[in-house]
């Protein structure tokens, strides 16, 4: 754990996640790292396709030298860290394998290229709308799956009162998750969806409303781009209208 700790300041990085991970599966001690050396880690690394592995070696065995003190059970505590980290690298390379196959599926589904040219639109949010929507069979307008994942509101209106619309409380909130966290990705990536968003909190909506507007508005170019079978062109910087 001193080891970890020390890389985890030294280098700037979440080990937990990242391929240095594969050092403390090897050694998990600061006197094991310093005993290793750069070279051996280096070509470990190397091994594992690590960019600028000399430096990130050498990074290691820099943050090991900083460790002189011995703690009481460290030895019982390398072998947990070397056994936890054999099994992250192990769940990494699950998770890469489920990344492959999603990615193979999308590539003969005829409308990821189409959901996913829209900014925001990465391969898994491509690939949870497909899922969540039975690839988009059961939607006939973009008003039914706007109301399906949440982003229409819903009219409370009676006899004396009218233009009463508020939150619906019944929706697909995972549909809704989806369409949201596009439309926050765009918002910081897309111009046009980032000056829609700017007019929405200009017209005094809060960060959250004017996201949700935004997804509402994605929502119709969505389905105009799957009913014409055409990808997103990023329009010029001049065109103001929402991606």
């Amino acid at each position: 754990m001193q080891a970890q700790r020390l890389l985890e300041r030294l280098l700037g990085r979440d080990l937990v996640v990242s391929h240095p991970m594969m050092v403390l599966a090897c050694w998990q001690t600061p006197t094991a790292i310093r005993h290793a050396g750069v070279d051996r880690i280096t070509a470990l690394l190397r091994r594992g396709h690590v960019k600028n592995a000399i430096q990130v070696a050498e990074a290691m065995v820099a943050a090991a030298r900083q460790q002189t003190v011995t703690l009481p059970g460290q030895r019982s505590a390398a072998v947990v860290v070397g056994q936890m980290a054999t099994e992250i690298l192990a769940l990494e390379q699950r998770i890469a394998a489920v990344d492959d196959l999603i990615a193979d599926h999308l590539d003969q589904h005829p409308l990821a290229p189409i959901i996913g040219s829209l900014p925001g639109m990465g391969p898994l949010l491509t690939a949870e709308l497909l899922v969540h929507t039975a690839g988009m069979n059961e939607y006939d307008s973009p008003a039914r799956l706007a109301a399906h994942a949440g982003l229409a509101p819903v009219s409370r209106d009676s006899g004396t009162v009218s233009g009463n619309h508020r939150q619906p409380r019944r929706f697909h909130r995972r549909l809704r998750h989806i369409l949201w966290m596009a439309a926050f990705i765009a918002a910081r990536e897309c111009p046009t969806s980032r000056a829609y968003y700017e007019k929405k909190r200009a017209e005094g909506k809060k960060h959250r409303q004017a996201i949700l507007a935004l997804a509402r508005r994605r929502v119709d170019v969505l389905r105009a781009l799957i009913r014409d079978r055409k990808t997103f062109a990023r329009p010029t910087p001049a065109v103001r209208a929402a991606a």
